[in-house]
C-alpha cells in the first residue's frame, strides 16, 4: 500500500504546472468554504491531507513558474547577446571597410551589384579567401552536404551586406569579362585555372 501511495505522489510531480495550480486554488478554495462554514467541518486527518496537497501543489506550480521564467530570462539574454554580437561584426567590417583591398571591394560590388547574397565559389575561396578569413564571407554547407569542389556554397552575412547596401558607392562594379568573350562576365573571386 505504502508503494502504490508513493507510486502515485511521484506521478503527481509530473503533472504540468497549470493542473497543479488548478488543485492548489481548488483545495484553498474547500478548506476556506470548510473553515467558513459552507462545507461541513473537516476531521483532523482529511484536513492534514487537504493542507498536504495545498502545499505541495503551490510549491510545484512555483517551481514551475520560476523555471518558466528562467528560460524566458535565458531566451532573453541569448538574443541580447546575439544582437550584440552582430552589432560588433558589423562596427568591425565598418572599421574594416577603408582598408579592403582592391580585389575585395570588387568581389564585394559584383555581389551588390547582381544582389547575391549567396554564391558558390572554390573551396579555397579563391581571391575571397581574406573576406572568409575575416568572416566577411562565409562558408553555408551544412553537415552531411556534397559539392564540387568548385561549387562551395558562400553568403555574405547579414551585417555585411546592410554597410555595403548603405555605402554602394565604396563598393562599386567594375565588369571582368573573358578573354576572347565579351559577354561572358568573370566572376571575381575565382582564381583563373591557369594562374594557380
Amino acid at each position: 500500500m505504502i508503494e502504490a501511495a508513493l507510486s502515485k505522489a511521484l506521478e503527481y510531480l509530473k503533472t504540468a504546472a497549470w493542473q497543479t495550480t488548478t488543485i492548489a486554488i481548488a483545495t484553498a478554495l474547500f478548506l476556506y468554504l470548510s473553515k467558513a462554514g459552507i462545507l461541513p467541518t473537516l476531521d483532523p486527518l482529511p484536513a492534514l491531507v487537504a493542507w498536504i496537497i495545498l502545499f505541495l501543489s503551490a510549491a510545484l506550480s512555483v517551481a514551475s513558474l520560476l523555471a518558466s521564467t528562467q528560460r524566458g530570462v535565458e531566451a532573453l539574454l541569448g538574443l541580447f547577446l546575439k544582437r550584440r554580437a552582430r552589432l560588433r561584426a558589423e562596427q568591425t567590417f565598418r572599421a574594416h571597410e577603408p582598408f579592403l583591398s582592391g580585389t575585395e571591394r570588387q568581389i564585394l560590388g559584383f555581389l551588390l551589384n547582381y544582389r547575391l547574397k549567396t554564391f558558390t565559389g572554390d573551396q579555397d575561396g579563391g581571391y575571397a579567401g581574406t573576406l572568409i578569413a575575416r568572416g566577411f564571407i562565409r562558408y553555408i554547407g551544412v553537415h552531411g552536404q556534397t559539392f564540387d569542389m568548385d561549387k562551395c556554397p558562400l553568403a555574405i552575412p547579414d551585417f555585411v551586406w546592410k554597410v555595403m547596401e548603405e555605402m554602394p558607392d565604396k563598393f562599386p562594379h567594375k565588369p571582368v569579362f573573358s578573354e576572347g568573350r565579351d559577354s561572358v562576365e568573370v566572376e571575381p573571386w575565382r582564381i583563373p585555372w591557369g594562374a594557380r
